[in-house]
């Protein structure tokens, strides 16, 4: 029985996982074939979607945005190329300039009025600072999002932050609140049928109930997160659904659900060859197995994960790796191994502190280069009033020419007619 489930399983998500891909052939479709209007629409309801596929699609669609506002002459346009932006700078943590790009879109969509895309921005305003752990201006931001989307029609805007809110109401241990504010939001986007929505609410508060040392509870709510992520199609929520409630059943002491959920996890990742997780699924067995101390199992984990990050250039993942390897060699007393280890990972930890520098400056440019066209572009439209102005004063002055020469004749005229009729 239980290996046809794995089997109904795995044609579920693998059928999922192609309208997922469908859905985001038609959506790059439509968008490269439309309007300003189109692009602009299509990129503000999807860039999560985009996202999901990695960083660079997702900067293609920000930068093609940015120079179809310049080229057409759309302010509104390069404000949400910005906005939308300052997202992907929160995602890859610099915060700093996250909060100029939403600062900068905030500023235009005051001014244009659009309290619709400024509820958004305030929730992402929101994001840098409890990223960055200020809680309290985390919350400012969440309640101002709030409080604009109250007045708007639509009561999406209204529940926007409020898995946020909760998520700070958790920290501060007010469970009550919290769970109230999540139960709202999974409802509400229940009605909606915003699977996406429902399954994060779920898995929040499945954490909630972790907090409260509510096992029962909490394996509960993370079993639905998995299940509404699944049927999202969306590769990542699906593969991080199976790891989130492995980590849930081996906290309740479920070992060998926790087992199957991990191994569940991997061969969904091995299926989809995103090597990147499938290194961090490998990681993930080890630990377990490092925790239930089945060392040698746990060993030949590790190194998988250590081969195959190696083998994809995944520094990160390599260097975890070689740490949980030491860590084993210790207990085998295999010091030989253990200091190969350890000395290849502190080589590798310096490298990634050198290369930081370098990939933020990298981000930092094309922050500049965007920021840079859009002040060509304001200073080329500026430009073009200017000499549309003296092209007006010009004529205007032309007229005033004409009117006077056209004037003298007409007196010079009347002059000779008069001074005719004198003589006569």
């Amino acid at each position: 029985m239980k290996h046809y489930i794995l089997l109904f399983f795995y044609a579920f998500v693998f059928g999922a996982s192609n309208l997922y891909s469908q859905d985001i052939d038609q959506i790059t479709t439509d968008y490269l074939n439309g309007s300003v209007e189109d692009k602009m629409s299509l990129l503000f309801k999807h860039y999560s979607k985009l996202e999901s596929i990695d960083n660079d699609t997702l900067l293609f669609f920000i930068k093609d945005l940015q120079n179809t506002g310049i080229e057409k002459d759309r302010e509104d346009a390069i404000a949400l190329s910005s906005y939308i932006f300052g997202h992907f700078l929160n995602n890859i943590g610099l915060y700093s300039e996250a909060s100029q790009k939403l600062s900068s879109a905030e500023k235009y969509f005051m001014y244009d009025g659009r309290d619709s895309i400024l509820v958004e921005i305030y929730n992402a305003k929101g994001n840098t600072a409890f990223l960055q752990g200020l809680y309290g201006k985390a919350e400012e931001f969440y309640l101002k999002s709030f409080d604009l989307g109250k007045e708007l029609e639509d009561d999406k805007y209204k529940s926007l932050s409020l898995a946020n809110l909760s998520r700070i109401y958790i920290i501060n241990e007010n469970f009550d609140e919290a769970e109230t504010l999540l139960k709202d939001y999974i409802e509400f986007n229940k009605k909606r049928s915003n699977y996406r929505n429902v399954g994060t609410g779920y898995g929040i508060l499945g954490q909630l109930y972790l907090n409260q040392e509510n096992n029962e509870k909490a394996t509960e709510c993370l079993e639905q997160s998995m299940e509404f992520n699944l049927s999202t199609g969306d590769p990542k929520l699906i593969a991080n659904g199976y790891t989130n409630f492995a980590i849930a059943s081996f906290i309740n002491g479920s070992l060998k659900r926790a087992e199957e959920y991990f191994k569940l996890a991997l061969s969904y990742r091995l299926e989809s060859e995103d090597y990147f997780f499938i290194a961090e699924s490998y990681f993930n067995l080890g630990d377990y197995f490092h925790e239930v101390n089945k060392l040698d199992t746990a060993l030949k984990y590790h190194q998988n994960s250590y081969d195959i990050a190696l083998e994809h250039n995944n520094k990160i993942g390599v260097k975890d790796a070689l740490f949980e390897l030491s860590r084993i060699y210790e207990k085998l007393e295999d010091y030989k191994n253990q200091s190969k280890a350890l000395k290849e990972y502190i080589e590798v930890k310096d490298e990634i502190n050198s290369e930081k520098t370098s990939k933020e400056l990298n981000v930092l440019r094309a922050s500049f280069k965007e920021e840079h066209n859009k002040l060509n572009y304001k200073g080329n439209k500026r430009e073009t009033m200017l000499h549309s102005k003296i092209s007006n004063v010009s004529k205007i002055w032309d007229y005033w020419v004409l009117i006077v020469v056209i004037g003298i004749i007409i007196l010079g005229t009347v002059v000779y007619f008069a001074s005719n009729k004198r003589k006569n």
